[in-house]
């Protein structure tokens, strides 16, 4: 068990590490894309927090370092998964309906497939074979919308602000905001479901582990 539990904190790290490479180049890279336009490095910093990617890799990085460090530090169970299933949504989401729509170069390309692909793969794998499972229910999968659908408000707020919206599926002022409510519905109900499948996956596998502890 000790083996596991330590194989389980470097795998963190790697992960935590991954995550704040990939960050860190996006910061880079689109703060030098605005100085190279005569804009300022903090509207840079300001257009960089207003993506989901880059808010939900912030989490994927902070809760693995907390499993890297152990102690206190320790995410619980339910905060794991909750952030593991955003940061898959974040993979499934570009890739079906953003990633067709820029052909990114270079070091851009690099940062694109860390941030979208390389983390969501390795945190859903990191999830399924080393996260403890069992306890997740209903009320952790409620508790989890509430990240997306905060963020969604703050999207919408900054959006009505500077009239940046970082997706187009909730550009107000291209589809109106109609469509992006019924966009933000259709949106909630996703996150609905891909949470109860992981609650699912969770007690299966829970009851499976139980099982073979037991003979």
């Amino acid at each position: 068990m000790a083996a596991r539990e330590t194989f389980g904190r470097l795998a963190a790290l790697a992960i935590a590490l991954i995550a704040s490479a990939a960050l860190a180049l996006q910061l880079q890279l689109l703060v030098a894309d605005f100085t190279e336009r005569g804009e300022t490095v903090a509207s840079g910093v300001w257009r960089y927090f207003a993506f989901f990617t880059i808010l939900t890799n912030i989490l994927v990085a902070l809760t693995t370092f907390g499993i890297a460090a152990g102690g206190r530090f320790t995410p619980n169970h339910s905060l794991v998964t909750g952030v593991t299933k955003n940061i898959v949504i974040v993979g499934l989401v570009y890739h079906f309906l953003l990633a067709a729509l820029w052909s990114p170069q270079g070091a851009q390309y690099l940062a694109d497939v860390l941030l979208h692909y390389a983390v969501p793969l390795s945190m859903l794998a990191y999830w399924l074979t080393l996260e403890p499972k069992g306890g997740i229910t209903w009320r952790d999968g409620l508790m989890w919308l509430v990240y997306p659908a905060a963020y969604l408000v703050y999207a919408l707020a900054r959006g009505a602000f500077d009239g940046f919206y970082p997706y187009p599926f909730i550009d107000v002022a291209t589809m109106g905001i109609e469509k992006v409510l019924m966009n933000a519905v259709g949106l909630v109900v996703a996150f609905g479901v891909i949470a109860q499948l992981f609650i699912f996956a969770d007690g299966a596998l829970g009851a499976a582990a139980m099982r073979r502890a037991l003979r």
